[in-house]
């Protein structure tokens, strides 16, 4: 078949078969497993980097088709004969294709298998770890909603990324973290958990100041408004309206759409419940 420019070729099933049984016959298939899996692992970790900067339509159409022979290395890694350590740096890498392809349940059981294995001796590397941990935290919000255990999951790998001196993980975690603890205060009326968030998202906005990427600025500002809002102190959303209107002001210069988008329908709401309805229609 033929995908982004690429035309693929498969056999069929009945050859397949007849191959694989040959294959396993010649007493080369634990050596092949092995360069199958390591190929799939140097791949995975060259293209990481590419899912955050390409257009994830992009990086999916020439990725995506991947996914069976990443679970077929994953399998052969992780299996008695196999190697964990390539499992463990492959499972690490090849993060962003789980989630681009929503396979949220998926990605948590083979992350969760992978730190298990840390668990028991394979090679530690603390940066896998920390984007382990990363990942499982971000799939647990996808599969089991907001419940504890996910908050807690954010801190972990915003310890290790405090100990690396990681300043792109240290934000991300903050970020992930106060965005949480705002929607379980909104969810559940949790007063001290705003607070708990305004403070990750202060801390990660001291942060940017080491950074160069504007965008990040935009999202924690939104956030911080965001939970400006719902803690309701005087003057909240004086400053609230502050922040959104920074992020929609910076979104519409550099065309930004989601965050126009995102800072509108907030700061649209905080008129409306102002007393403003004229105001935020015309915004909206």
């Amino acid at each position: 078949m033929a995908q982004a420019g690429i035309a693929r070729y498969r056999l069929l099933d009945t050859t397949r078969a007849f191959a694989l049984k040959k294959l396993g016959e010649s007493g080369e298939c634990e050596r092949l497993a092995r360069r199958h899996a390591e190929f799939y692992r140097d791949l995975f970790e060259r293209v990481e980097s590419e899912s955050e900067t390409r257009p994830a339509a992009e990086w999916l159409a020439e990725y995506g088709s991947q996914i069976d022979n990443l679970r077929a290395a994953l399998d052969w890694a992780f299996s008695s004969g196999g190697d964990m350590s390539i499992g463990v740096a492959l499972t690490t890498a090849a993060v962003p294709l789980w989630m681009h392809l929503s396979l949220m349940e998926e990605c948590r059981g083979c992350v969760e298998r992978a730190l298990a294995t840390l668990g028991v001796g394979a090679n530690r590397d603390a940066r896998r770890e920390m984007k382990l941990h990363a990942a499982l935290a971000a799939s647990l919000m996808y599969t089991r909603g907001a419940v504890s255990e996910i908050g807690a999951g954010w801190t972990k790998p915003l310890e290790i990324a405090e100990s690396l001196d990681d300043v792109e993980y240290r934000l991300w975690s903050l970020r992930r973290l106060g965005s949480f603890l705002g929607e379980m205060a909104e969810a559940f009326g949790r007063a001290g958990q705003i607070a708990e968030g305004l403070a990750a998202i202060e801390e990660a906005l001291a942060w940017t100041e080491r950074t160069d990427e504007r965008w990040r600025t935009a999202g924690l500002l939104h956030w911080k408004g965001e939970l400006l809002l719902l803690q309701g102190a005087p003057g909240a959303a004086a400053t609230a309206e502050d922040h959104l209107r920074q992020v929609l002001d910076w979104a519409r210069q550099q065309g930004v759409l989601y965050w126009e988008l995102r800072a509108a329908t907030s700061l649209a709401r905080l008129l409306r419940d102002q007393g403003r309805p004229a105001d935020a229609v015309a915004l909206l």
